[in-house]
């Protein structure tokens, strides 16, 4: 047995409303704690961006502050400032915890000393992004490392990444391996950039999208709108597979269910 499978304990089961339609959105990925990396800095600001996620039809939340050499992961701050939270928004927000753990030496070592630190409601999946001097040789010995854990991967915002908008193949193998990826839903609008737009479309035209998240960082510069990306994408590809990425499969995160 892993020490991943062996410390993990079950999931924390809280129910997760779902309305019609584009409601019930299921944000795998947001910056919502204040003081800790570079989302909101104040209770006030992340209180305000709890509640934008709310009126844009959210119904539940990871809130998955950075874990990188810009800004170390601090689990007590963190627990605590999601108590606050939590206590403050009440029934209005479902809150659940996690990180965006940047990968690098120092940062895979910490998280196998401790796994249901830094994933997802403390199940089996963790949220990832590269560092831009990554080597791509790299990942799929860490794929391997973590899948042989029963740790599953979600590599965040793949659509921004450079080498992304050039070649593909990475990304492509990433997931023939066995990894997940979330797109960040605002950059189907633009909001990103010309070359994450088009890339994100390219991404879930190929079927290589699991999720759909906000990375909101406040509520207006990176607010944490998925109505947009739900409208477009379900224009595309029709409502199941906006329902999938928005919805069905973040809740199946949320429930520590395989996809």
């Amino acid at each position: 047995m892993t020490t991943a499978t062996a410390s993990r304990s079950a999931p924390v089961q809280k129910p997760v409303r779902s309305s019609a339609s584009a409601g019930g959105f299921v944000d795998i990925h947001c910056h919502l704690l204040p003081g800790l990396d570079d989302g909101p800095k104040t209770d006030e600001q992340s209180v305000r961006l709890a509640r934008a996620a709310v009126g844009g039809g959210t119904a539940a939340i990871c809130a998955t502050p950075h874990a990188s050499f810009q800004y170390p992961y601090d689990p007590v701050g963190a627990g605590e400032s999601f108590v606050r939270l939590e206590q403050t928004l009440a029934d209005d927000l479902f809150l659940f915890t996690g990180c965006e753990l940047e990968i690098s030496d120092e940062s895979v070592r910490a998280f196998f000393e401790n796994p249901l630190r830094y994933t997802l409601n403390r199940g089996r999946y963790l949220l990832v992004e590269l560092r831009m001097e990554t080597p791509l040789a790299r990942l799929p010995r860490l794929l391997d490392r973590f899948l042989g854990a029963d740790i599953q991967p979600i590599l965040a915002h793949p659509e921004r990444y450079p080498f992304a908008h050039e070649r593909g193949q990475p990304l492509i193998d990433w997931v023939q391996g066995g990894g997940l990826m979330q797109a960040t839903g605002c950059s189907f609008s633009g909001r990103m950039g010309r070359r994450a737009r088009s890339t994100a479309f390219r991404l879930l035209d190929q079927g290589l999208l699991h999720f759909v998240a906000s990375d909101a960082h406040d509520a207006l510069k990176r607010p944490p709108d998925l109505r947009g990306a739900w409208n477009t994408i379900e224009q595309r590809h029709g409502f199941d597979a906006a329902h999938a990425l928005l919805i069905g499969n973040p809740l199946r995160v949320l429930r520590d269910e395989p996809l």
